[in-house]
């Protein structure tokens, strides 16, 4: 459902409110920020009341069949009743649910007319022909981007480790880097699918860099994975998008056009950490470090299993049915314990036995 086609969203709004049957079922559907809609309005814009109404139907529209939680389909007009018996996609169905239920919901009147750019929704670009294609080709590449950069974080140790012996990234490693992560995308594809994707991830690539604000583009994400990679050090993130903005690119160059590959890491053209190189090498090993004790804990070399196995011969648990109290109600401790239970782990600190 377009921003448009709500001609009068305080109305919708009213109707919903006063219908106890389908107003209620989709005001459950409704996220935080839609319930609010329900509340005192009077200081909202119009425009503001449209746009949130429409994201929130387009959501309850999405969510699932609305006639398998009504009571009753005899209110529905003979068309909305064929949508419902399964001669309509479930989406089609359900709108057509909705416009026959609220004669005000959709205004075709206003269809035609296309929404300012700043009322535009994803909706409004999916359902346009021109765009859908573009957009839905946009997406993909966006996600053969996040692949290549998560699979370069996850093997920051072999780019740091050349990084700080060569102070350079050469162009075999770039090369295997860039390769092993689009592979990794078309697994179980034949040859001719890493081909494409190859060329449209650096036909992407090519097009973005080019654009004059790539470079706070890439910093931007850097920014944005640093809060899903805490334990990465800001170092590293900067080798990344260092990597993204120049050595990409001459890469390409090389490949494309025959020129020199410079794969130097010049702290002059990065600019933003002091001291670069001695936070680099701290940086490198403690990331090393970190690998050697997540290799630990998956071996699950730490835990009173590996404890016992290692100390102990034939060794008897006394008082396993036993669970740590909480006299206290200390906040968190509780769920603890019924996660170690469901997990088959001892709901205790202690384990005892002879």
């Amino acid at each position: 459902m377009r921003v448009a086609e709500l001609a009068e969203p305080r109305a919708l709004i009213a109707a919903l409110r006063a219908d106890s049957e389908l107003g209620s079922l989709l005001r459950k559907r409704f996220s935080h920020e839609g319930m609010k809609l329900f509340g005192d309005v009077g200081d909202k814009s119009d425009a503001y009341i449209r746009e949130q109404l429409a994201t929130e139907l387009n959501m309850a529209m999405t969510g699932g069949p609305l006639a398998g939680d009504l009571l009753s389909e005899k209110s529905l007009s003979r068309v909305a009743r064929q949508a419902v018996n399964g001669q309509r996609s479930t989406i089609v169905a359900n709108r057509m649910i909705i416009e026959d239920r609220f004669s005000i919901a959709s205004d075709h009147g206003h269809s035609g007319v296309e929404p300012g750019l700043s009322e535009l929704t994803v909706v409004d670009v999916v359902l346009d022909e021109e765009l859908r294609a573009d957009f839905a080709k946009e997406c993909e590449n966006l996600l053969l981007f996040d692949g290549v950069y998560d699979h370069i974080v996850a093997n920051l140790d072999s780019i740091a480790r050349e990084a700080e012996s060569s102070r350079a990234l050469s162009r075999e490693s770039l090369q295997r880097l860039i390769e092993a992560a689009l592979a990794r995308a078309v697994k179980d594809e034949p040859r001719e699918a890493l081909d494409r994707i190859r060329t449209q991830f650096f036909d992407w690539y090519q097009r973005t860099s080019n654009q004059q604000r790539s470079s706070r583009f890439f910093r931007a994400v850097e920014e944005w994975k640093k809060n899903a990679s805490a334990h990465i050090s800001d170092t590293l993130f900067v080798i990344v998008t260092f990597l993204f903005e120049k050595l990409i690119a001459a890469y390409l160059q090389a490949e494309w056009d025959g020129r020199r590959y410079d794969g130097r890491i010049a702290p002059r053209n990065i600019g933003r950490r002091k001291d670069f190189w001695n936070r680099l090498i701290q940086a490198y090993r403690d990331l090393l470090i970190r690998n050697v004790l997540q290799g630990y804990k998956r071996a699950n070399a730490t835990g009173f299993g590996a404890f016992i196995e290692r100390f102990f011969d034939d060794f008897e648990e006394r008082d396993g049915d036993l669970i740590s109290s909480d006299p206290h109600r200390f906040p968190g401790l509780r769920v603890s314990i019924e996660s170690a239970l469901q997990n088959g782990t001892p709901p205790c600190g202690v384990v005892t036995g002879i």
